[in-house]
């Protein structure tokens, strides 16, 4: 089965200068548990909860705090004709979010619906 054959997704995505509580509010709002950052139709990063435990723990303030600050920059990223089992494989190896890798897959490959890119 390749990536495209798997059911879309809605893609949950910020600009890299939205603060991380716009991102955690975003997250909490659409029970999602990652945000793609987006620059200009461009994927640059992404934040996952790991992410804003790392920035709650150093005791930034959230308001200020910027996701380009917090993102995990340049994701793995594969292609819409990724066998889904090569994927999984080598998500669990590099310990990359297979979901996010899947949902930008999908997007990039026309069967997504559009982005909430702010």
């Amino acid at each position: 089965m390749k990536v495209r054959d798997l059911p879309p997704g809605r893609l949950q995505s910020v600009s890299p200068d939205t603060s991380l509580a716009q991102v955690a509010k975003r997250m909490r709002l659409d029970d999602c548990d990652s945000v793609a950052v987006m620059s200009d139709k461009n994927l640059v990063g992404i934040i996952t909860e790991r992410d804003l435990v790392r920035a709650i723990a150093d005791g930034v303030d959230h308001q200020k705090a910027r996701a380009d600050t917090f993102m995990s920059a340049d994701p793995a990223t594969v292609t819409a004709d990724e066998d889904v089992s090569v994927v999984a494989v080598s998500s669990k190896k590099t310990r990359t979010r297979l979901t996010v890798c899947l949902a930008l897959c999908i997007m990039l490959s026309g069967k997504h619906g559009g982005s909430n890119e702010n």
